[in-house]
């Protein structure tokens, strides 16, 4: 029996392949709002960590945010469906942890209704017991309070938890949570932080498994 209850997910990268999402809703807004900027898809893949809210008003300071997240959520909704992508083995594998009494939760820096549409589109719905969205929480992360929320949630303790995500910014959020940390590695990606011994590396579902399902 694994000693985990409760694996808390990450979305972008890590249960949803989004970096294309992402990547043409931001050409898209390009060509729209800064046609003198240059175009940087190494530089729009690094968005899929970081709050939705703070990236646009960093890239769009010159625009009211209200409109600019509208736009967003215009140009995003016809790209999911174009560019949303699975990864391998997922949907059998979250499954078989449901099998086996684990507690599947998210913690997400998309909005819920965003949550629910890449479930959705990968039909994943109904699999996780609990989601927190960038609009379920005061402080999003990294700040531990979406780890805290659903940990509280569960009443699970946090040497049964364990958070899976993909970039630095997923560990760092576990860090301030006192989580160890998965870091999947499907996606190109570059780490600074994820150097500390409570930081795993996993290359794909199927690892991800046998880890979870053999950790004492």
């Amino acid at each position: 029996m694994s000693k985990y209850s409760l694996l808390i997910f990450d979305v972008d990268g890590t249960i949803a392949d989004t970096d294309d999402v992402i990547v043409n809703t931001y050409i898209d807004l390009y060509k729209i709002y800064k046609k003198d900027s240059p175009i940087d898809i190494k530089k729009f893949k690094t968005f899929s960590g970081p709050p939705l809210n703070e990236t646009l008003r960093n890239e769009f300071p010159m625009l009211p945010y209200d409109y600019i997240y509208s736009e967003y959520k215009r140009i995003s909704k016809d790209n999911y469906p174009k560019f949303i992508k699975s990864f391998k083995n997922i949907k059998e594998v979250l499954l078989n942890f449901k099998k086996n009494n684990i507690k599947l939760a998210i913690c997400s820096s998309k909005i819920k209704e965003s949550i629910e549409v890449c479930l959705k589109l990968l039909d994943l719905e109904n699999i996780f017991d609990y989601i927190v969205g960038l609009d379920s929480v005061i402080n999003p992360k990294p700040n531990k309070e979406g780890i805290d929320k659903i940990l509280n949630y569960f009443s699970i303790n946090k040497s049964e938890s364990l958070f899976i995500g993909d970039t630095d910014f997923d560990y760092l959020t576990a860090k301030n949570g006192g989580l160890n940390c998965v870091i999947m590695t499907m996606l190109d990606r570059k780490y600074n932080y994820c150097n500390e011994n409570n930081v795993k590396f996993i290359k794909s579902y199927k690892e991800l498994e046998g880890y979870i399902l053999n950790a004492k």
